[in-house]
């Protein structure tokens, strides 16, 4: 697949490392990182109206933590 990526003659070097990158991510992968990042701008967002304070922040993101820990099917897989 690497070599396929190098010999394709369309786009720059960069442009082509970057496409194998991309194509060799698990899509559960993708599916995880999105949920995540939706949830902590939910968070953010909580705080910037007031609606959680740092503590009850910090014990979201440890139970988080918790449940990524003890669900291995939610660890990365790459």
């Amino acid at each position: 697949m690497i070599r396929k990526a190098l010999q394709d003659k369309r786009g720059t070097p960069g442009q082509k490392s970057l496409k194998f990158i991309i194509q060799s991510i698990n899509p559960d992968t993708i599916v995880l990182i999105a949920n995540n990042i939706e949830k902590l701008e939910e968070y953010i967002e909580a705080i910037k109206i007031g609606d959680i304070d740092k503590e009850t922040l910090e014990e979201i993101i440890r139970i988080h933590d918790t449940m990524m820990y003890e669900n291995p099917e939610l660890e990365l897989n790459e």
